[in-house]
């Protein structure tokens, strides 16, 4: 088959890569972890047209976003833990996910948008619960990253600016 789009945007410090890429034109996305050796493994959330892994930490526990078929214009979230099992998610009234960062704990900081267009930041811990960020003074909170102490760096937008932001774990 010829791949037509890949890209490599995450490594672990074992050397393994994790992505996605398209096979055909007007075909699906698809998440996937080469290895050091080159072992490929396909990922893809279930029942998902498209799949793209955003981040993946050193344990290879990955995060990203998936599109259901007839739906592209709003993502959702998922986890896939080191043994392969994928857990979707989606924060209380979210109309679009964005899974950002995952730590090595395994907790995922990302922003969701609500039905008004208004971008809320959340962490997701590994038991599953999930806790909305506010940035003081911010009109959208935009999570970027999460470190292993769980703090949490992003942007924080108003009605004029934005600005970076660091929150101790989980607010």
């Amino acid at each position: 088959m010829e791949q037509r789009h890949a890209a490599y945007s995450v490594i672990d410090n074992k050397g393994s890569i994790a992505e996605y890429f398209q096979i055909s034109e007007g075909l699906g996305f698809h998440g996937f972890l080469r290895d050091r050796l080159g072992t490929i493994t396909v990922i893809d959330a279930p029942g998902a047209s498209s799949t793209y892994i955003t981040a993946m930490n050193n344990g290879r526990a990955m995060t990203g976003v998936y599109f259901f078929p007839g739906d592209l214009s709003n993502t959702h979230g998922f986890v896939r833990a080191p043994d392969g099992s994928i857990t979707t998610f989606d924060p209380p009234n979210a109309i679009s996910t964005t899974s950002q960062s995952i730590n090595f704990q395994g907790q995922i900081a990302g922003y969701f948008t609500d039905s008004g267009g208004v971008r809320h930041g959340f962490a997701r811990d590994t038991d599953g619960t999930i806790t909305q960020l506010y940035a003081p003074g911010a009109t959208g909170t935009v999570p970027a990253a999460i470190g292993a102490d769980g703090k949490i760096a992003g942007t924080a937008f108003s009605e004029t600016s934005a600005a970076p932001f660091r929150l101790n774990e989980h607010g």
